[in-house]
C-alpha cells in the first residue's frame, strides 16, 4: 500500500512506501508531515488545495501591504530612470497579487491630498494623460492639465477604470467644479 504526505509549510506532496514509515505522523525537524491514504486522491487534493489557498492568502496579504507601502505612501518618488512602461509593469505585478478591495478601502481612508501625492496616482494620472495625447478632453487645449474623477465609485482602483477619469485643462476643470457645486 502506498501513502502520501504533505509538508504543510511548503505545500510539497511527496509519495513514500508505508513499509518504511510505521506512524501516522512523521516529524522532520520542525515540519510535520501528515499521511494521507493515496487510494483516496480526493483527500490529497483537499490538503493540497487547502495549503495552496493558505499560501495564496499569505502572498495576497503581504503583497497588499507592500502595495500600500510602496504605491500609497505619500512623498515617495519614482527613480529618475523609471519609464511609464517600467512603472506600469511594477504596478501590474503588485496588483496581480494584491487584494483590490483592501487597497480601495485604504485609499478611501486616506486624506485626499495625501492620495494625490502617491506613486499610484502619479502613474494613473500619467497613463490617462498619455491616453488622450496630453490634451483636454473637452476643449482640446494642452496647458495646465489635471486628471479628474467623474465619480469616486472606483476610487482606489482607477488603474482598472480609466474611463472613470477625465483629463481637463484648468479652465474646464474650474467649470466642471462650478457645475458640480451648482448641481448640489
Amino acid at each position: 500500500m502506498v501513502k502520501g504526505f504533505l509538508f504543510l509549510d511548503v505545500g510539497v506532496k511527496i509519495m513514500e512506501d508505508t513499509e518504511f514509515f510505521n506512524t501516522k505522523e512523521w516529524y522532520l525537524g520542525r515540519n510535520v508531515a501528515k499521511w494521507v491514504n493515496c487510494f483516496e486522491p480526493k483527500n490529497i487534493g483537499k490538503l493540497v488545495q487547502k495549503r495552496e489557498f493558505e499560501i495564496r492568502d499569505r502572498i495576497e496579504r503581504d503583497m497588499t501591504n507592500l502595495f500600500t507601502l510602496c504605491f500609497l505612501n505619500p512623498g515617495i518618488e519614482w527613480y529618475d530612470w523609471a519609464t511609464t512602461e517600467s512603472k506600469t509593469a511594477e504596478l501590474e505585478d503588485f496588483y496581480s497579487w494584491s487584494n483590490i478591495q483592501i487597497i480601495k478601502e485604504r485609499v478611501k481612508n486616506m486624506p485626499y491630498k495625501d492620495f494625490l501625492n502617491t506613486l499610484y496616482w502619479d502613474l494613473v494620472r500619467t497613463i490617462k494623460k498619455e491616453n488622450v495625447n496630453y490634451k483636454c478632453e473637452l476643449c482640446n487645449c494642452s496647458h495646465s492639465l489635471a486628471v479628474h474623477h467623474k465619480t469616486y465609485e472606483n476610487h482606489g482602483d482607477e488603474y482598472h477604470h480609466m474611463d472613470d477619469l477625465i483629463v481637463l485643462c484648468s479652465n474646464c476643470h474650474a467649470k466642471f467644479h462650478d457645475k458640480f457645486v451648482e448641481a448640489e
